[in-house]
């Protein structure tokens, strides 16, 4: 499935530099962006990166007409010189943490810079959820603090079998008396759900696989939920990462089931970091001095870093002939061709770019996993691909 972030992408490509980039805080949960914080912010970071002063005016002009701070945390912006030529604005409902904390916000003028845009694609897992409510079963792709309903995921499910199954007394036939019509009733049923739950499985595979969904949440009666759970495949099956009753009303709008799983979604995000720093401590790096050098061999599946990006304000040194960077400036002397002097650039400026051009994942960790990262293996990991 082609991503819309996939899609920008390969816009911005056709364009000619130099193009603005600009990644702005605009969560209204911040009070300072309630209060236009984020123009200030923004206005002096592309006088900063050299934005020509139209295109700035510009800029604040769309602000002042349609506020960002409603439509969602994290404003991503592309602008040409001419605005008549290439202008897109993206709302994102997650945050990003190359422009959290410190500065809230990330100028360039020059060649699009897109890394942090593909990096929050392949950052946020992307969820399933399957709701069984007593009229039909659902499916939800959930990514990026984003929620859609994919109608056509059961739509061959046997909706009338499925009223009967949570419904016997709404037209289920007669239960025989006790006896061996009784248990031969029984087994048919009891063949019947487990057909009608297999077929269910099927789809549910077909359509995480079409969606490329890494983990699964399933929603309805406790019942129903474990008789499904039991047919899943067991690749499926492996990716379930919550069980959650359903809602107390039918026909629940994707909001509000995305408020209902939000807190199980936040529970596995944590999980999962917590497992990504033990597979690391099993067969990983962590410094910088260790990671960098990796990373730039190819080594490396995964970089994990602190959401709060300390870290990534660090100086590092790189070398303009070959675009190799390293963490001390004596390596970078040793390394870099005789006579040039290294650049010092700042981490958070190099490694979105390094991770995209070695095909690694940069993961960002918070909470317990944070602590751990930051306070027992030198603020950055690496997951080794072999």
């Amino acid at each position: 499935m082609k991503h819309g972030i996939d899609i920008l992408a390969a816009q911005l490509e056709t364009l000619d530099a130099p193009v603005l980039s600009l990644y702005l805080d605009v969560n209204p949960a911040h009070a300072d962006n309630l209060a236009e914080g984020y123009r200030i912010r923004a206005e002096n970071a592309m006088k900063a990166a050299g934005v020509p002063r139209a295109l700035i005016d510009e800029v604040v002009a769309r602000f002042q007409v349609d506020p960002p701070h409603r439509h969602g945390r994290t404003l991503v912006l592309f602008a040409t010189e001419d605005p008549g030529v290439f202008f897109e604005t993206h709302y994102l409902q997650v945050d990003l943490p190359l422009v959290s904390e410190m500065e809230r916000v990330v100028a360039r003028w020059g060649v699009p810079y897109v890394a942090p845009l593909l990096l929050a694609r392949d950052e946020y897992e992307r969820y399933a959820v399957v709701y069984m409510d007593r009229a039909r079963w659902r499916y939800f792709d959930v990514h990026m603090g984003e929620i859609e309903e994919v109608k056509e995921a059961f739509l061959a499910v046997d909706t009338t079998a499925w009223r009967r199954l949570t419904e016997p007394a709404a037209g289920s036939p007669a239960v025989p008396a006790v006896g061996t019509g009784h248990d031969l009733y029984e087994d048919r049923v009891e063949a019947w759900v487990h057909r009608f739950y297999k077929d269910a499985a099927g789809l549910l595979e077909k359509a995480m696989a079409a969606r490329g969904a890494e983990r699964l949440i399933l929603c309805g009666p406790e019942e129903r939920r474990v008789a499904f759970e039991e047919v899943l495949p067991k690749a499926v099956r492996e990716k379930v990462v919550a069980r959650l009753a359903g809602l107390p009303y039918p026909d629940a709008a994707p909001a509000q089931v995305l408020a209902h799983i939000e807190d199980a979604v936040e529970e596995a995000e944590r999980a999962g970091e917590m497992a990504l720093l033990g597979r690391i401590r099993e067969h990983g790096v962590w410094g910088l001095g260790n990671v960098l050098p990796a990373l730039q061999e190819g080594r490396l599946q995964t970089v994990v870093v602190p959401w709060s990006p300390r870290v990534l304000f660090e100086t590092v040194y790189r070398c303009s002939e070959t675009g190799l960077v390293v963490s001390d400036e004596a390596t970078a002397v040793r390394t870099c061709a005789a006579g040039t002097a290294p650049e010092h650039v700042r981490l958070d400026e190099v490694l979105p770019g390094l991770a995209l051009r070695h095909g690694s994942r940069l993961e960002f960790v918070r909470g317990e996993a944070e602590r751990l990262l930051t306070e027992e293996m030198g603020g950055i990991a690496g997951l080794r691909r072999w």
